[in-house]
């Protein structure tokens, strides 16, 4: 019997305020791209536009209901400020991502995307020139 591997079913978490249709798109593109070159499947998008982080955000519950439940297992953000403004409520929530079996991966700098992209044609095509930063403890 053969057994094919499935790419990890992820999304993107993103939460302006106030409301920035025009920022949102790009990020949510930005996010979705990456996640592609990271060899996972479409992300599903949770977009809390003009929600205070001060404020209960529905996607941000509906993202943490379907990493609780299985169904996410890659969210890939902007930086942890989606969640909080706060440090320490930012790590905290995601913490509670990851105790749930969830990765959570930042997008990299602009600098280092653009990096990427410049290598393509180069003789080191099909590596990526960086590598996604893991806001997830690393397995030992």
């Amino acid at each position: 019997m053969r057994r094919t591997t499935q790419a990890p079913t992820s999304a993107v978490y993103l939460r302006c305020y106030p409301r920035d249709y025009w920022a949102m798109e790009a990020l949510r593109r930005a996010l979705e791209e990456h996640a592609l070159r990271l060899g996972l499947l479409p992300p599903v998008a949770y977009v809390d536009d003009g929600v205070s982080s001060r404020q209960t955000a529905p996607r941000r519950a509906e993202l943490e209901a379907a990493v609780a439940a299985g169904a996410i297992s890659v969210v890939l953000i902007p930086g942890p400020w989606v969640f909080a403004l706060d440090d320490a409520a930012a790590r905290q929530a995601i913490d509670a991502l990851v105790s749930r079996g969830c990765e959570v991966v930042e997008l990299p700098t602009h600098g280092a995307l653009r990096r990427e992209r410049m290598m393509c044609g180069s003789a080191t095509a099909g590596a990526p020139a960086t590598e996604p930063v893991l806001l997830s403890p690393v397995p030992a």
